[in-house]
């Protein structure tokens, strides 16, 4: 047995909710995440050209926000996103039967330039 601090212990420590990290202040700065979503009744959306048209409505709310997130940022080329990221959230029918939630969860990310 070490003295050492492990992985391990970082990890039950963070369970404990106790985290010696320091906070740094970003100075008021914009929000490193932004998000647009929709939701749906469970097996309304069955049609890929039904899905293309909600992506299609969520893509021209997401550059609203991103032309607001410019407008109001200290500096505008510092103001867009490095990385996309596309979540799904689908009903799994072989797990309809077996789990209360039977949900799977598809979630595919790239790095972009915003700029």
């Amino acid at each position: 047995e070490t003295n050492e601090y492990t992985f391990c212990d970082l990890l039950v420590d963070r369970c404990k909710g106790i985290d010696k990290m320091p906070i740094l202040d970003d100075g008021g700065g914009l929000s490193k995440q932004i998000s647009v979503e929709d939701s749906f009744v469970r097996g309304s959306m069955i049609v890929m050209r039904e899905v293309r048209r909600i992506l299609d409505g969520l893509f021209v709310r997401l550059l609203r926000l991103l032309d607001k997130r410019r407008e109001d940022s200290p500096d505008p080329k510092m103001s867009y996103p490095s990385t996309f990221r596309l979540t799904a959230r689908i009903v799994d029918r072989s797990a309809l039967v077996h789990r209360r939630r039977p949900f799977r969860t598809i979630s595919k990310q790239c790095a972009i330039n915003g700029k």
